[in-house]
């Protein structure tokens, strides 16, 4: 059974980058805008990597496995883990702690205190640059993030750590992925306000603890 399950994982992966790939190909061909290509191209990347890490046998760290960076440059942070730095500056693993949303039209409807509202379909070298310069000035923790997660947080994250990465990170700081997105976070924390703000009831779950 686990067996199939990877294979039909695999598969769907696959199915996947091919439709999107095909897609941007065809949106290039009679004319993408750059902001959109540049968006399907991110798409595709993502997707690739996913592909990759289903189909390794090794599961990959998190912040809360006590992970280091993983070969994207970040690894995921857990829900409860981004609440213990978020509400302590001495919890982070280094320096201040930077949270990017990269939710486009769905960032209504709550969002996580001190997040940095970055639109994917806007993120490009330019925002990346400015994330790079920013680093070299002093240590931070870097968490992105977008409604689940998936694509988009990843993508971003991806593309910021190579970057980071080349420029030598003086300072030694860390990437990390929200694991489950904003949907998960605003659904367990929604109505803390140390945690969440601009939150709304609808269309979120009553998963909140303490």
């Amino acid at each position: 059974a686990l067996c199939l399950s990877r294979i039909v994982r695999v598969v769907l992966h696959l199915v996947t980058v091919v439709v999107v790939f095909v897609s941007s190909a065809l949106f290039f061909v009679v004319g993408l805008p750059a902001g959109l290509f540049s968006l399907c191209r991110r798409v595709i990347s993502a997707r690739c990597r996913q592909f990759l890490r289903s189909s390794s046998t090794t599961p990959a760290m998190s912040a809360a496995d006590g992970g280091g960076d993983s070969e994207e440059g970040w690894v995921y942070v857990s829900n409860e883990v981004l609440a213990t730095w978020m509400r302590s500056s001495e919890a982070t693993p280094v320096g201040k702690l930077s949270i990017i949303d990269m939710r486009d039209s769905d960032f209504a409807g709550g969002n996580l205190v001190g997040a940095r509202n970055v639109p994917s379909a806007r993120f490009g070298a330019v925002q990346v640059e400015k994330l790079v310069q920013e680093a070299q000035r002093e240590p931070r923790t870097y968490v992105f993030h977008c409604m689940f997660s998936q694509v988009r947080g990843p993508s971003a994250a991806s593309e910021f750590a190579e970057a980071l990465a080349e420029s030598g990170n003086p300072h030694k700081c860390k990437v990390y992925v929200l694991q489950y997105g904003a949907a998960g976070f605003l659904s367990k924390f929604g109505r803390h306000d140390d945690l969440v703000e601009n939150y709304s009831t609808e269309g979120w779950g009553d998963e909140e603890e303490e």
